[in-house]
């Protein structure tokens, strides 16, 4: 996908949030715990990286 059209793509995001009507608080703790566990998955796909122990940073 070019920039330009990732661009449209989000005005038209953007179009459709604007008609939309506000969250109720129930739909709104439900996307916020989709969210997280999205965090938690991505989270747990990314690659560690080795760290030094803390005495070594002396």
């Amino acid at each position: 996908m070019t920039r330009a059209e990732t661009l449209r793509q989000l005005d038209a995001c953007i179009a459709t949030a604007r008609c939309g009507e506000p969250l109720t608080e129930t739909e709104e703790r439900e996307h916020l715990r989709r969210c997280a566990e999205e965090d938690a998955r991505a989270e747990a796909r990314r690659n560690q990286t080795p760290q030094l122990p803390l005495e070594q940073l002396h």
